[in-house]
C-alpha cells in the first residue's frame, strides 16, 4: 500500500524539485494582483447603474463582465472561454462548451509526495501541484476583481443582503451576487417568459447560416437562466431537433441523431452534428446551381420549344373557345323557345280543360216529343239526332225518335 506524505523538511535528493517550486511561485508569469487583472479587462471601468437595478440594466452589466471573465486565458473547461464561468450559470456554460468547467480546488501550499518517490516522481509532483495552485490562485483573484467591479457598479443597499457583518464579501462570489440581482430585481413578467419561449421555437429556415438557429437557442437559454426559469438540458435538445426536423432538409442527420444514445445527446455534440449536416445541404445546393449553369444553352432550347408549343396551344383553345361559345349560343335559343313551347303548350291545354267543364254545366233542352227528360243527368252519351247531352240510356243505337238521316252508329 503507497504512503503519502507531506515533506517538510526534504532531505538533499529533493534540494532541486524544492527549487524548481520556489522558481515557479515567484516566476508565475499568471496574473495573480488583483489590480493588473483588472487593468488587463477589455472592460477595465464599468460605467454604475444609477438607482433601482431593472433586467436590463443587470443584463448589460453581465455582458461586460462576462468579456472580462472570458478575457482571461485558461486550461480549464474547454480552454477557449478562459474563465467565463465565473460570470455565467453552468446551463449557459455548457451551452457553449464541449468540456464540463470544474472549479479548481485548493491544492495547498506544499505538494503531497509519496514515501520512497524517486527524484523523477517528486519533480512530476511538484509540477502538477504548481499547476494546480496557479490555476486555483488565478481563478480565485479573477473571480475577486470581477466582485470588485460589481461592487463598485451596484450600490451596496442592493447587495447588503448577501454582505456577513464580519467577513463582508469576502465569501460570497461573483456568480452569487449577479444571480441575486437577477432574481430580485431583473424579474421579468409571465408574457415576457411566454414571448421568449416564442422565440426558441421559431421556425428555422435551412437556406440561412445554422448559426442564427445556435444563436437563437443560446439567447433564449441565456434569458431563461438569468431569470432563473431554465431550460433543461433535454428540452433545449428536444426544441433544437424538432425545428431542424421540420425543415424537412436533414431526414438523414435527423435519423442519426435519433440513433445516438441518450447520453450523447448533448448541445455540443447536437451542434457539431447538423453544423456538417447543414454543409452538406450548402454545398448540394451549390452543385445543383453548378450543374443548372452547364447545362444553360439546352435549357434555353428546351425552354424556346416549350414556349412554342403553348404559343400552338392557345391559338388551338381560342378556336375551341370559339366554337363552344357559338355552340353555347345555339343551345341558348333551343332552350328559350323550347320553354316558350311549353307555356303555349300549357295556355292551349287549360283552354281545352275550361271548354269541357263549360260543356259539362250545359244542358241540353228541347220542346217537342222528341225531348226525354227523364232521369237526365250529364253523361257523356251522344246520339246522332239529339246530341251530346242525353239520358244515360240513350245512344244513337237506342233512339226511340231518330230524325232523318239518323246514324245508329254514330258516337
Amino acid at each position: 500500500m503507497s504512503v503519502v506524505t507531506i515533506l517538510k523538511d526534504p532531505p538533499s535528493c529533493l534540494s532541486d524539485a524544492n527549487s524548481h517550486l520556489s522558481n515557479a511561485r515567484t516566476n508565475n508569469n499568471m496574473p495573480t494582483n488583483i489590480n493588473k487583472i483588472v487593468d488587463g479587462f477589455p472592460h477595465p471601468t464599468i460605467v454604475p447603474i444609477t438607482g433601482v437595478p431593472n433586467y436590463e440594466s443587470i443584463d448589460n452589466l453581465n455582458l461586460q463582465f462576462n468579456a472580462n471573465a472570458a478575457s482571461i486565458q485558461s486550461n480549464l473547461g474547454d480552454g477557449l472561454l478562459g474563465l467565463l464561468y465565473l460570470t455565467v450559470t453552468p446551463a449557459e456554460y455548457n451551452m457553449l462548451s464541449n468540456i464540463a468547467f470544474v472549479p479548481p480546488a485548493n491544492p495547498g501550499n506544499i505538494p503531497a509526495i509519496a514515501t520512497n518517490a524517486t527524484a523523477a516522481q517528486i519533480s512530476a509532483a511538484t509540477q502538477t501541484h504548481n499547476t494546480r495552485l496557479a490555476n486555483f490562485k488565478e481563478y480565485l483573484a479573477t473571480d475577486k476583481a470581477l466582485k470588485q467591479q460589481v461592487i463598485g457598479a451596484i450600490n451596496n443597499m442592493y447587495l447588503r443582503t448577501l454582505r456577513h457583518c464580519i467577513t463582508g464579501f469576502a465569501n460570497v462570489t461573483t456568480c452569487q451576487m449577479i444571480d441575486h440581482l437577477y432574481v430580485s430585481y431583473g424579474r421579468l413578467s409571465p408574457s415576457d417568459l411566454q414571448d421568449n419561449d416564442t422565440c426558441l421555437q421559431t421556425a428555422y429556415n435551412p437556406n440561412q447560416p445554422i448559426e442564427a438557429l445556435i444563436d437563437q437557442v443560446k439567447d433564449a437559454v441565456s434569458l431563461a437562466a438569468a431569470i432563473r426559469a431554465p431550460y433543461s438540458p433535454a428540452q433545449i435538445i428536444a426544441v433544437a431537433y424538432t425545428l431542424m426536423f421540420s425543415t424537412g432538409m436533414f431526414p438523414e442527420a435527423c435519423r442519426e441523431w435519433r440513433h445516438h444514445p441518450i447520453v450523447e445527446q448533448m448541445w455540443s455534440n447536437f451542434k457539431t452534428a447538423f453544423t456538417e449536416a447543414h454543409q452538406d445541404y450548402h454545398d448540394s445546393q451549390l452543385t445543383s446551381q453548378q450543374a443548372g449553369y452547364h447545362h444553360a444553352n439546352s435549357a434555353m432550347a428546351y425552354q424556346h420549344d416549350i414556349a412554342k408549343a403553348i404559343v400552338n396551344l392557345a391559338t388551338a383553345t381560342a378556336s375551341d373557345c370559339t366554337t363552344i361559345a357559338n355552340l353555347t349560343t345555339t343551345n341558348s335559343n333551343l332552350t328559350q323557345e323550347l320553354v316558350q313551347a311549353i307555356s303555349k303548350l300549357n295556355l292551349a291545354q287549360a283552354d281545352l280543360t275550361s271548354i269541357k267543364v263549360k260543356l259539362a254545366s250545359k244542358t241540353r233542352t228541347k220542346t217537342g216529343s222528341n225531348t226525354d227528360t227523364r232521369n237526365f243527368t250529364p253523361n257523356t252519351n251522344y246520339c246522332w239526332t239529339h246530341g251530346y247531352k242525353v239520358n244515360r240510356s240513350h245512344t244513337s243505337e237506342t233512339c226511340n225518335n231518330p230524325g232523318t238521316g239518323h246514324q245508329k252508329d254514330a258516337t
